[in-house]
């Protein structure tokens, strides 16, 4: 519906979106692959900074030129609303308005770009991040080993608590067993986890102890209340980390160091041709499987190979 302005700058209970978070894309760069990345559809993203919003929802922001960016509006506790699914660019000294506040694809805007607040001073300076590439083993998984697996592993009496094992062993699928269970291995994630969405995720209703837009609500007496179980910055970590796109690495280097070992000469001598041979019928360009053999070895068949191994099985 129609947003009342009038209400909305009288109310400062109202103005909920307190900043807005700039976001690069990171580019795959060859010898990278999916299993690299991590289990779900988002490309890897870094964070440039963070911005304040006005009163009226809107922001002027200096950003980096020729760059690939995105942006969440978020909360007090940096929680984004809602993930923008398209890339921005500018040029260097070009400058970038919307027409006006979201309004219907038809009609007028329900208030003018012009009378916006944040035009009427400079614009904002980025307030840089305190990490700005989020790597699930270096950023998430300390946390969990720090203060989660107690309760939440094998090594508890009575069972990972709430069948949630956080701890850092790699599953089956080549990543920490926490990173696979919080995803159901899923690349839509699972009720634990919202990939780009922590406000749907129920981990960060649990460790703010606020009902938010999971699917699944609190309980209504929380003896094991989490609330205070993380440090701010812990909090703030797991969030980013989920606005992401709760990838496994957000960082442009080959993160798993297993990979690296794998040797491209001994697959184009030895494993290529068997894989042509016995495979090559069905896996080609258009098939049913998203597994592709052309038979090019040099960032073809070697890379969408080694995506799919498991160093460690």
């Amino acid at each position: 519906g129609n947003i009342n302005f009038t209400a909305l700058l009288s109310d400062e209970a109202l103005q909920v979106a307190k900043e807005v978070r700039i976001i690069e894309a990171v580019p795959s760069l060859p010898g990278v692959g999916v299993e690299d990345m991590g289990l779900t559809e988002f490309e890897r993203q870094k964070i440039l900074g963070y911005a304040p919003i006005e009163a009226d929802g809107s922001f002027r922001v200096n950003v980096p030129a020729d760059k690939s960016l995105t942006l969440n509006v978020v909360d007090s506790k940096r929680r984004s609303f809602k993930v923008k699914e398209n890339w921005l660019q500018v040029r260097p000294g070009e400058n970038r308005t919307c027409n006006g506040c979201h309004s219907p694809r038809r009609g007028d805007p329900q208030r003018l770009a012009a009378d916006a607040l944040a035009l009427q001073r400079t614009p904002s300076v980025l307030t840089p991040p305190n990490v700005a590439v989020i790597s699930y083993n270096s950023h998430i998984q300390t946390i969990f080993d720090d203060k989660c697996i107690s309760c939440h592993s094998v090594s508890n009496p009575d069972g990972p608590a709430a069948n949630l094992d956080l701890s850092g062993e790699q599953s089956g699928t080549g990543f920490p067993i926490s990173y696979s269970q919080l995803l159901a291995d899923n690349m839509m994630g699972s009720e634990w986890v919202v990939p780009g969405e922590s406000r749907q995720s129920y981990l960060i209703e649990r460790i703010f102890g606020e009902e938010l837009r999971a699917s699944q609500s609190l309980p209504a007496s929380d003896p094991d209340n989490h609330a205070n179980l993380l440090t701010d910055a812990e909090r703030e970590r797991v969030v980013e980390w989920i606005d992401l796109g709760a990838q496994f690495s957000n960082e442009d280097t080959i993160s798993n160091p297993g990979r690296r070992n794998l040797d491209e000469e001994v697959f184009e001598a030895s494993i290529q041709p068997i894989l042509l041979a016995r495979c090559g019928g069905c896996h080609v360009a258009g098939g049913s499987s998203n597994y592709v053999l052309t038979g090019d070895t040099e960032d073809g068949d070697f890379n969408t190979t080694a995506a799919r191994v498991n160093v460690t099985t």
